[in-house]
């Protein structure tokens, strides 16, 4: 369980993510797990369901994820009169920094899922059009944006990533 502002204790799960390999190949780390929850935590159960119960070939048929896609839009329509459309993003960092063990945890969390995912690529837009960010090719953001320019685009924006650095017991 994690606690998330504005969510309350949310239940994550290990899922599979590109960060888990692009993080370590970009950043001084040596490893990185990624989880995924929803709220309301019955997706939850639900993807877990899924994953677990139904057969892989079932999940490869071009007919089975449009039912899947067709039964999730229905029922986030109705969930997210209760649930909210927002989003909770969380990184925990646990390493070294001047010889000490210490814990980094951050939280970025926004009331609309979609205007959050605008302001992402909004942003890199701007900075490509302005001429302040070049980086030819195909690149994961957090190879291609280096992050002193990501906070600045970030404040500009009104973004707050709140971050608590603690040393380890």
């Amino acid at each position: 369980m994690i606690e998330f502002p504005q969510y309350g204790k949310v239940g994550v799960y290990w899922f599979d993510m590109p960060e888990a390999f692009t993080l370590p190949d970009t950043f001084p780390v040596k490893s990185v797990v990624t989880k995924f929850a929803t709220v309301p935590t019955f997706y939850n159960y639900l993807t877990w369901s899924v994953a677990r119960w139904w057969h892989p070939r079932l999940l490869q048929t071009k007919a089975v994820i449009e039912f899947l896609s067709y039964v999730s839009h229905f029922m986030t329509d109705v969930s997210d009169r209760f649930s909210g459309i927002g989003v909770a993003i969380r990184s925990e960092v646990i390493g070294e920094k001047d010889g000490r063990s210490m814990r980094c945890v951050s939280t970025l969390t926004h009331p609309d899922t979609a205007v959050s995912a605008g302001i992402g690529t909004g942003t890199v837009v701007e900075l490509l059009l302005s001429g302040e960010f070049r980086k030819p090719g195909v690149w994961a953001i957090e190879q291609a944006l280096p992050t002193d320019l990501f906070d600045k685009a970030m404040q500009s924006r009104g973004i707050e990533i709140n971050q608590q650095v603690s040393p380890m017991p």
